[in-house]
């Protein structure tokens, strides 16, 4: 699945509650990424976890953030 944006992660993740869980955050944090874009500190764990790439988590969260804007 080609990631284009944070709600295509959400879904191949199984949710934000999965992603939630596998982070050890909120639901809530994880929802606020939609608008903010995902921190980085998160990345290493979700590139393992999901083969993606820093590119495409750093792609996605600036669409996010754009799309704020």
């Amino acid at each position: 699945m080609k990631l284009r944006t944070i709600e295509d992660l959400f879904k191949q993740a199984g949710g934000t509650i999965h992603l939630a869980v596998l982070l050890d955050v909120h639901q809530t944090t994880v929802i606020s990424w939609a608008k903010c874009g995902i921190p980085t500190k998160y990345w290493d764990k979700l590139m393992q976890e999901y083969k993606i790439t820093a590119d495409d988590l750093y792609r996605i969260s600036e669409n996010a953030r754009v799309q704020r804007n």
